[in-house]
């Protein structure tokens, strides 16, 4: 006969995947392994770094393969951190009982002295009666109640020891009161019910009170903002209304009035009416090179059919960052060029002789240029100064030809 194996507990079986080891021992190893490592590495004095090496090896060592009492050393852990923060002392408080309505009182039974004789029963005409239903309701007799009356209970002095090292027990929450569970009969849980049903329907009318306090606080700052608008509205047309019927008034007068006609002679109309303009010199000419070296410039090229200048403003300033473009008669453009800080451009290659047109362009739009035609003939070209023309001079100059110009002629 083969000899059956010995049972063993299935349940408690455990794979060892790792070796010899399971992979909640490995954790442990690798953990308490890692932790040493990295407390031998923290730039502290060796005389923290080497016990905190030690202790973090030891302890996954002995989480992994020390077991006490045939438990692992983690089970001991969280069962004492379990034991430690769970309440070890019960209070015990009395609640008053629910008031029990009061049911149909049953009259105590009445014992009788046993019958001699048996007489048969006699039938009545009418059907008995059904006995009274009791109904099941816990109730408490004075006898328990007055086992569990609430009493004080004696403080316990305080000893040497315990004002010691009273300290330690404070490291320690303390368990709070915990009421002894009581099975109340129906009545109360149906009570309970009622009450919670009121307090559900309050915060939900509370919430809506919120919600349309909200909507009525929108609707009222949107109709303030709407009011206020209305109010400048109406300040301007108010506004406009007024400076129309001060424009109808000054034109009523004014059609009122008989013209006059003023007796003066053309020639002190014309003297006082057209004011005098400065004559402007030309935006375009043409610097000698003795003017050059007088004035200090240096010379742009020595090259000939270069073209060379200056841009100036109308106040005589250098205009750096303008384009100039040198287009022949046909329009087509050659040369793109762009003046420096100095106001100077210069173009780096020669151009065949003939007939070119200078456009200069402000990329801010601030001034304005009149075209220059220069005509080579394969001579050194002296630099070519162009002077801007302000906007502002330029609208000036414009209405007061339109202004003036229409007096004198009318």
């Amino acid at each position: 006969m083969e000899q059956h194996p010995v049972p063993q507990n299935v349940t408690t079986f455990q794979f060892r995947l790792i070796g010899d080891m399971t992979i909640k021992q490995f954790g442990y190893l690798a953990g308490g392994a890692l932790l040493a490592f990295i407390s031998y590495k923290l730039p502290l004095p060796f005389f923290f770094t080497w016990p905190a090496t030690v202790l973090f090896g030891l302890l996954g060592f002995g989480f992994a393969f020390v077991p006490i009492e045939e438990r692992p050393m983690d089970v001991w852990v969280l069962s004492f951190l379990k034991n430690v923060y769970s309440p070890t002392q019960f209070i015990w408080h009395r609640i008053p009982a629910a008031s029990e309505p009061k049911g149909p009182q049953i009259p105590p039974a009445v014992t009788n002295p046993a019958p001699t004789s048996v007489s048969p029963p006699a039938v009545s005409p009418h059907p008995a009666t059904p006995p009274p239903t009791v109904s099941q309701r816990p109730a408490v007799s004075e006898k328990l109640r007055g086992l569990y009356t609430q009493q004080p209970v004696a403080q316990k002095k305080q000893s040497f020891w315990d004002s010691l090292f009273g300290w330690l027990d404070d490291l320690f929450p303390k368990s709070t009161a915990v009421t002894r569970p009581i099975i109340q009969p129906a009545l109360s849980v149906s009570s309970t019910a009622q009450q919670q049903i009121p307090q559900t329907q309050l915060s939900s009318e509370y919430l809506d009170l919120q919600n349309k306090i909200k909507t009525l606080e929108q609707q009222l700052e949107d109709k303030t903002k709407t009011e206020l608008k209305t109010l400048e509205l109406q300040k301007q047309m108010t506004d406009t209304v007024k400076q129309k019927q001060y424009m109808e008034e000054e034109l009523v007068k004014l059609r009122k009035q008989p013209a006059r006609v003023p007796n003066f002679t053309p020639s002190t109309r014309v003297n006082q009416a057209v004011p005098q303009v400065k004559p402007r010199g030309p935006t375009v000419k043409i610097i000698p090179p003795e003017a050059t070296t007088r004035a200090g410039l240096p010379r742009l090229t020595t090259f000939s059919n270069v073209v060379t200048g200056i841009v100036k403003d109308n106040v005589g300033g250098l205009l750096p960052g303008v384009l100039v473009t040198v287009r022949d008669k046909e329009g087509v453009p050659l040369r793109a060029l762009k003046t420096n800080k100095l106001g100077q451009f210069a173009a780096s290659t020669q151009l065949p002789n003939g007939t070119y047109i200078i456009e200069v362009e402000d990329p801010r739009n601030r001034y304005l240029f009149d075209r220059a035609q220069i005509t080579l003939n394969g001579a050194v070209m002296p630099a070519i100064e162009i002077v801007a023309k302000s906007k502002r001079d330029i609208n000036r100059e414009e209405l007061s030809k339109q202004i003036f110009g229409q007096t004198v002629n009318s």
